[in-house]
């Protein structure tokens, strides 16, 4: 039964993405990451900077434990739970968490 099989020719489905290669349309691409999505990432990289100082401002503390206090405001919509609060910010006043995050969030808004 298998010997039917053997002298079979595969057919090949599919396209050939070689022959539909558009110079154009790469071009577009590095375009628009060039002019625009490396635009938006220095922006983005320049406003977390910021919100970092002005987080430092308030506390001084580790680049990483204020990368996860502003990672954590993010994520619950401009607020610090208390389940992240108890965990790995109970060093922080009531004063404290409330001034980074309006800091964070008044950044956010820009």
């Amino acid at each position: 039964m298998l010997k039917e099989y053997e002298n079979k020719k595969i057919e090949k489905k599919g396209y050939d993405l070689a022959k539909q290669y558009d110079p154009y349309f790469l071009y577009e691409c590095v375009e628009k990451t060039i002019t625009v999505d490396f635009q938006q990432e220095l922006a983005f990289f320049a406003n977390y900077d910021k919100i970092k100082l002005l987080c430092k401002e308030v506390v001084d503390m580790p680049d990483q434990r204020i990368d996860l206090f502003i990672k954590c405001i993010r994520q619950n919509g401009g607020k610090l739970s208390s389940k992240k609060r108890e965990k790995y910010f109970r060093m922080l006043t009531d004063n404290e968490i409330k001034k980074m995050e309006d800091r964070v969030m008044s950044q956010e808004e820009k």
